[in-house]
C-alpha cells in the first residue's frame, strides 16, 4: 500500500506544471515612451496642486534646529480650501441646536412672568 502512494505522489508531480514567472519584457518605442512621459507629468502635476495633501509622518527631529523648519514646513501646509470650487456635500455644517420643547419654554416664560409680578408688588 505504501508504494501504490508513493507511485501516486510521483505521479501527481507530473500532472502539476512549472511555475516560473518570467517578467514580460517592456514595450519600447516613442509612444511607450511618450505615454510614460506624460503619466509621470501627471503625477507630478496633480502632487503640485493645493488640494494634494500628502501623509503626514511624525519623525522625532534630532536636532532642536531642524524642528523649527519642521515646524515651518508644517505651517506652509496648512490650508483652507475654497468652498467655492468643492461640492457642498463636503463642507463642514455647523451643528444646529434643537429648540427646547414647548413644555419647558413655557415653565421658564412662567417663572420669569412670576419674578416680574414680584418686583412689580414691590414697588
Amino acid at each position: 500500500m505504501i508504494s501504490t502512494v508513493i507511485i501516486h505522489l510521483n505521479n501527481a508531480n507530473n500532472f502539476t506544471q512549472s511555475t516560473d514567472c518570467k517578467p514580460v519584457p517592456l514595450k519600447t518605442g516613442e509612444d511607450e515612451e511618450y505615454m510614460l512621459a506624460l503619466k509621470q507629468e501627471l503625477r507630478g502635476t496633480m502632487k503640485k496642486m493645493p488640494y494634494f495633501m500628502p501623509v503626514e509622518e511624525e519623525h522625532e527631529a534630532i536636532e532642536k534646529y531642524s524642528q523649527k523648519y519642521q515646524q515651518l514646513s508644517k505651517e506652509r501646509m496648512a490650508w483652507t480650501p475654497d468652498w467655492r470650487r468643492l461640492p457642498r456635500e463636503i463642507k463642514p455644517r455647523k451643528k444646529i441646536k434643537k429648540a427646547l420643547s414647548g413644555r419647558i419654554v413655557n415653565q421658564i416664560l412662567q417663572q420669569q412672568l412670576e419674578l416680574v409680578l414680584v418686583v412689580l408688588k414691590e414697588n
